[in-house]
């Protein structure tokens, strides 16, 4: 359970260092977005760090769920088994975290009074 919960604190680390620390700077210092950061951090890295840490929860729970069913089993169950959930978290967030670097668009002046980073996700009707 330990590994996991690790794992855990991990992605929250990065739901810090990737959303909650770029959006700082630009709430508190006034930082504006430029291209790169609007794609790299508010676009891919902070929904990923997002997908990551709900994961990593649900393995968590799929770990401790197999140890109430079949607690004789988990007890053989080697590294690789803790490897590949914690792994299958951390792939499958960033997986699904392209989609936000397809759907950001980044808006500067003379259009708009500020730099501004908006999804637009297209939806037919």
């Amino acid at each position: 359970m330990g590994f996991f919960v690790a794992n855990l604190a991990y992605a929250d680390l990065c739901v810090g260092l990737f959303h909650v620390l770029p959006e700082t700077i630009h709430v508190w210092f006034e930082v504006d977005w430029n291209k790169f950061t609007c794609y790299v951090f508010n676009g891919y890295l902070a929904n990923f760090s997002f997908y990551v840490s709900t994961y990593a929860i649900v393995v968590l729970s799929i770990d401790r769920m197999n140890v109430i069913v079949k607690p004789l089993s988990t007890v053989t169950k080697l590294k690789t088994y803790r490897y590949g959930l914690a792994l299958s978290a951390w792939i499958l967030g960033s997986l699904l975290a392209i989609q936000y670097i397809v759907h950001v668009t980044f808006y500067s002046p003379p259009n708009y009074l500020e730099d501004a980073c908006l999804y637009e996700f297209q939806y037919d009707q």
